[in-house]
């Protein structure tokens, strides 16, 4: 019976799945499927070997903290957004995955669920008028807070409570534990166990997730089966790309990073974004490369580069188990163009939609793999390949939805892990964003105006596919100022 049991479950799995659950048998004994916890040791993922590399670069780097900060409005069940926080903790790997380092080789345990707890902190005490400078600090605060990868935990909750009806949440969490795909599963299973426990019922079980060792042995396949030919395609893409392609900053940069940020916003009207949705559609290119696109046509403006490399993270999530799994999937990737020829609209969309379905394709391979195979030396002052980066999500930041309260989100930044980084996703029809910055390069009127160009770029790209973009002068010889470098001509 068991072994027909076996036979019928492989035959329904798809190939990827059959082949993890045979190498899982294989290794021990057993069809799998529990949760592994206390001493046990697990090989990182690749993705959790690139953070660990950044963490032994630069120890207790907040700029790779994750934060969700929100305020509630209204009659919160604190006991039932407890439990549910801690559900997800139980439900999930990642978030109870401690580092450990053994004869300088790092590997994975496994905490028990019982390890997390919401914080609940009493600032009823604080008079109404002081309190939004008072949840601004504490959403700062909590922000710089570090996380010890080898002590754990790699998630906190802090509910800091201002009146009876009146709440911050500030949920925070390594990004070796997380991205943003998984900020969106963290949300929507936030919902459904907050609405259950809130309700006295209990949820019934959705498809089980991933455990850690499922995910490192289905990496371990791919490694052996697809990663050989990606990493072909790297060298070839990037043989030869240039080593830097900087925006032109206020400041030197200095030899060791601060990773000290700030952010400042960028939006583009509905109208706008749906014209450039249709003609970047029209040229074979997404909103999304569309996006791409405009920052590579100002990063032209602003640098006089026609060869030029910038960076974008990949979801990196091929399966159906991987897509409802919180874990670090997501693969940064390195997004070479050529805008030589001073190529229009039209054709700069088409030369972009080329290099992103390059990289879709080849998206596997970790990032600290292809910087490995180019000989691209280490640098702890300069990032390889790129130091300006563009970021698409699926959801706003923030986006929690509990019933009977209202949640709004509380974007404060305070970190930079690049010059410049794009964060834009699509709210009420309108691409929306906002540019992060290192503040050791710019100051904050150069980052407001480098989102207001950008701004620009996208509008024009709508306006008319045959416009040669790059045509038009950027005021400034290349000893101006940043703001004029980023300036464009009326």
């Amino acid at each position: 019976m068991a072994g027909d049991d076996l036979a019928a479950r492989l035959a329904a799995l798809s190939p990827d799945r059959r082949r993890l659950l045979l190498r899982r048998i294989e290794a021990s004994g057993r069809d799998g499927g529990a949760a592994v916890v206390g001493d046990r040791r697990l090989p990182l993922s690749a993705a959790q070997q690139r953070l660990w590399l950044a963490e032994l670069a630069h120890p207790g780097n907040v700029a790779y903290n994750v934060q969700l900060p929100v305020r509630i409005d209204g009659p919160l069940d604190v006991t039932a957004l407890g439990a549910a926080l801690s559900a997800i903790v139980e439900r999930h790997d990642a978030l109870r995955a401690r580092f450990v380092e053994d004869g300088g080789a790092p590997s994975v345990t496994l905490a028990p669920a019982a390890s997390f707890a919401l914080e609940v902190e009493d600032h009823r005490g604080v008079p109404p008028g002081d309190r939004p400078e008072a949840e601004r600090r504490l959403v700062v605060a909590d922000a710089a807070r570090p996380f010890d990868l080898e002590a754990g935990p790699l998630v906190r909750a802090l509910l800091a409570q201002w009146a009876p009806q009146r709440s911050t949440l500030l949920l925070t969490v390594h990004h070796v534990a997380v991205d943003n795909w998984s900020m969106g599963i963290f949300a929507r299973e936030l919902q459904a166990l907050y609405r259950d426990a809130a309700a006295g019922r209990t949820a019934p079980a959705p498809p089980r997730p991933w455990r850690h060792a499922e995910l490192v042995a289905w990496e371990s396949d791919r490694r052996d089966r697809v990663w050989g030919r990606q990493l072909a395609y790297w060298r070839w893409q990037l043989d030869g790309a240039p080593g830097r392609s900087e925006p032109p900053a206020d400041r030197p940069r200095p030899a060791q990073p601060s990773f000290r940020g700030a952010r400042t916003p960028v939006r583009l009207d509905a109208a706008t974004t749906a014209r450039l949705a249709e003609v970047a559609r029209a040229h074979g290119a997404t909103l999304y490369m569309a996006s791409v696109a405009a920052l590579l046509a100002l990063l032209h403006r602003s640098t006089g580069q026609d060869d030029l490399v910038v960076g974008t993270d990949l979801v990196n999530r091929p399966t159906p188990e991987a897509e409802r799994t919180i874990g670090f999937f997501a693969n940064q990737v390195a997004l070479r163009a050529d805008l030589s020829g001073n190529p229009t609209a039209a054709e700069l969309f088409a030369r972009t939609a080329t290099t992103c379905l390059g990289a879709y394709d080849s998206q596997e391979v970790p990032f600290q793999d292809v910087v490995r195979a180019l000989g691209r030396p280490r640098d702890l002052g300069h990032l390889p390949l790129f130091q300006v980066k563009l970021g698409f999500l699926q959801l706003p930041p923030g986006r929690i939805q509990l019933d009977g309260v209202t949640v709004t989100p509380l974007l404060v930044g305070g970190t930079a892990k690049f010059d410049l980084e794009v964060i834009l996703w699509v709210e009420d029809g309108a691409l929306t964003g906002f540019v992060e910055y290192s503040t050791d390069l710019f100051d904050a009127p150069t980052a407001v105006l480098i989102a207001a160009r950008y701004r620009d770029v996208l509008a024009r790209l709508a306006a008319d596919a045959r416009r040669r973009i790059l045509d038009e002068p950027v005021p400034g010889a290349s000893g101006a100022p940043p703001a004029q470098r980023f300036g464009f001509e009326r």
